[in-house]
């Protein structure tokens, strides 16, 4: 890590480690190991916002767009499944003010608007995709680190391809690849698994409301490196666990940071992480604990919605 930023000792009482890593906490770790302590060992959860909801109906009615019969994927039809899905959506308690106001009615349009992308960018029609594969859970050891995280689709007709959907904007050039690295770590992750450690052709992000497509082929010597440093990755996160010790990194994201309230780097009068005074202050800012242990099966974003919001900043 090129900047280690600020030592910030914490409370960590029961709290324990994740027993696995997918490809966004490991962005999280690098990106800021507090926000990693907050988010994975203390497990705070930050409220749905009218990106994630876009992004988690898009992925929902693609998915079972791609779980159709080639010749019924039309158009039409992925609007006649944004229309199945947006009431149970509507629904859910966190989504259901957001989606039922004004707002609501902005991200529908949204919604169908990545949808016109998504056929702006392929035919559906004419890609043949194993419904297995889409929306596949895939984890493997890369080296000792313990990477588990969910695909959005694969597609092995003549080129072995990993794609993941995004609802945001096109990143800045200086974003791509960090956003390009989680399917990187998918694709070390299915070379790892398999009988015989093949490795995927490509991996490619589909930005649906570009509309554009950014595609990189899969090379053997930076898959080994990247993995390599997915395992000294995990290896600093046991060290800093076992030592209650987390770096801070301030920048640009703290601004767009739900637990920049709760972190000593940016607020001098904020309590020690981890205590009880600190689970006031971050549930005052309308944060929640999970009490689940397990590992998440929430959707694993490459992107998170601060990256998004920085890299609007710049021309893309």
């Amino acid at each position: 890590m090129s900047d280690s930023g600020v030592a910030v000792v914490v409370e960590q009482g029961a709290s324990t480690l994740p027993v696995t890593l997918s490809p966004s906490r490991a962005s999280d770790f690098l990106s800021c190991q507090l926000k990693f302590f907050f988010g994975a060992v203390e497990r705070w959860r930050t409220p749905p916002t009218e990106h994630t909801a876009l992004g988690n109906i898009v992925h929902e009615v693609a998915e079972e767009l791609y779980k159709l019969e080639p010749a019924v994927r039309t158009r039409q039809r992925a609007s006649e499944l944004l229309a199945t899905a947006w009431p149970i959506w509507a629904a859910k308690p966190e989504y259901q003010d957001m989606l039922s106001a004004d707002s609501g009615a902005v991200i529908r349009q949204k919604a169908e608007a990545s949808l016109d992308g998504l056929f702006a960018l392929e035919d559906p029609t004419e890609l043949f995709v194993d419904p297995e594969h889409v929306e596949t859970w895939v984890e493997a050891d890369l080296y000792g680190a313990p990477i588990r995280g969910r695909i959005d689709r694969m597609t092995v007709d003549g080129v072995w391809r990993i794609s993941d959907y995004k609802t945001g904007r096109v990143p800045a050039p200086r974003y791509v690849e960090k956003a390009l690295a989680g399917l990187f770590t998918y694709a070390a992750v299915l070379a790892a698994s398999h009988p015989e450690k093949r490795l995927p052709d490509e991996v490619e992000l589909l930005y649906l409301l570009g509309p554009k497509r950014i595609r990189r082929p899969v090379l053997r010597p930076y898959l080994l490196d990247h993995a390599r440093r997915l395992d000294l990755t995990w290896s600093t996160i046991n060290t800093s666990y076992d030592g209650s010790t987390w770096h801070a990194i301030t920048g640009p994201l703290c601004k767009f940071c739900d637990f920049a309230v709760a972190c000593p780097a940016r607020n001098r009068n904020a309590p020690t992480p981890g205590s009880e005074a600190s689970h006031q202050v971050l549930a005052q800012r309308g944060l929640h604990r999970s009490t689940s242990a397990v590992p998440e099966t929430g959707r694993d974003p490459d992107l998170d919605a601060a990256e998004v919001a920085v890299s609007q900043e710049e021309p893309a």
